[in-house]
């Protein structure tokens, strides 16, 4: 335990030394501090990463800069690292009908998405899919852009929608709440 700076009494420094024989592990565990005044003790979970001694810590945002005036280097790499790829994108179903469009950012553990519609927000919904409509990407790095058009219904009137997700695991659920639409 150390002072804290500027000191107070309400702070106190906690430092880990690991010894030589835990430096190629990551420290993790609990750390639980007793408050007798009160009865009471303070559960607080820790973890941290090694560095070896040969490391080198960069600063992303200075090789970035870096990249951009000289020649290519892991610099650019890095950059293309970190941008964001071009999302999958299902094209624009023709003919009439209400058209939901939804987009997901990260469908590595998605199977696909059903249809659910209802004249009422409070339902029955019933599903409106015939087929589960399968994911388009399955690079967590990849967003996907989703339209599906419902042409069964009768113009003028009220409906509610909502997706719902399958899962690689089996499970569904909503992946929004019911929108209204109204049918042109």
């Amino acid at each position: 335990m150390q002072e804290c700076v500027p000191a107070s009494d309400s702070c106190k420094v906690v430092k880990l030394k690991l010894d030589e024989q835990h430096m190629g592990v990551a420290p993790k565990g609990v750390l639980s501090i007793s408050f007798p005044e009160i009865g009471s003790t303070l559960p607080i979970p820790f973890g941290g990463a090694v560095i070896g001694k040969d490391t080198v810590v960069r600063d992303l945002e200075k090789e970035i800069e870096k990249s951009t005036s000289g020649s290519p280097s892991i610099s650019t790499t890095l950059r293309d690292a970190v941008s964001t790829p071009k999302a999958m994108e299902m094209p624009v179903p023709s003919g009439s009908g209400p058209l939901l469009k939804w987009e997901v950012a990260n469908e590595s553990q998605i199977y696909g998405y059903e249809i659910y519609r209802a004249r009422t927000v409070d339902g029955p919904f019933d599903r409106v899919t015939t087929k589960i409509l399968k994911r388009l990407s399955t690079d967590a790095r990849i967003p996907s852009i989703y339209r599906w058009r419902d042409h069964t219904t009768d113009v003028g009137n009220e409906y509610w929608y909502y997706v719902g997700v399958v899962y690689l695991n089996g499970k569904k659920e909503a992946l929004n709440s019911p929108q209204k639409v109204i049918s042109k």
